[in-house]
């Protein structure tokens, strides 16, 4: 009768053992799918994260590029005249003041010399 009973014990004790292991090897598989989905989530969020921080950088640049466009039309109608119309651009801008510093220079000339 004794071992009898101690097979009787022992039965639910294996049984027991084979569910705490089938249990762990559940919990090891739901441990990696939820690292696997962190990794993912990760990934995802780093990838927004990057994409935000792109556009705020183009933003940057398209403001940069509004406002020095802003100041060349602003900068362009200063230089305009009724009669000579400078285009908004670096070239046309710069070609304008060359104009009007050599007309300066000219007529610094011109009354330097009438002076002597």
């Amino acid at each position: 009768m004794c071992a009898r009973a101690r097979v009787c014990v022992f039965i639910p004790m294996v049984q027991e053992r084979d569910n705490m292991s089938a249990r762990q090897r559940e919990l090891e598989r739901e441990v990696k799918l939820l690292k696997e989905r962190l990794d993912a989530s990760q990934t995802g969020w780093e990838a927004a994260r990057n994409a935000l921080e792109d556009r705020e950088r183009q933003s940057v640049n398209c403001d940069a590029a509004l406002r020095l466009h802003a100041f060349h039309r602003s900068l362009a109608e200063l230089l305009s005249d009724g009669v000579d119309v400078v285009e908004a651009s670096d070239e046309h801008i710069m070609q304008k003041l060359r104009e009007m510093l050599y007309s300066v220079r000219d007529k610094a000339a011109v009354s330097r010399h009438t002076d002597t």
